[in-house]
């Protein structure tokens, strides 16, 4: 019983669970962020790439 208490207390997993969060969060604004820049950035190296060319 005492064991079930003592596991019941711990919050040594929870911070790790917390971390796991935020870094999916993170992932989550990165991933928006960066497929909206996606097309503006491949226009931008193709007018690049064509001045290059040409």
């Amino acid at each position: 019983m005492s064991a079930i208490v003592k596991f019941m207390k711990d919050e040594d997993g929870v911070v790790a669970i917390e971390y796991v969060i935020i870094a999916a969060a993170l992932v989550g604004v990165l991933a928006a962020v960066f497929s909206g820049m996606g097309t503006t950035l491949t226009t931008k190296l193709q007018a690049i790439v064509n001045g290059i060319t040409t």
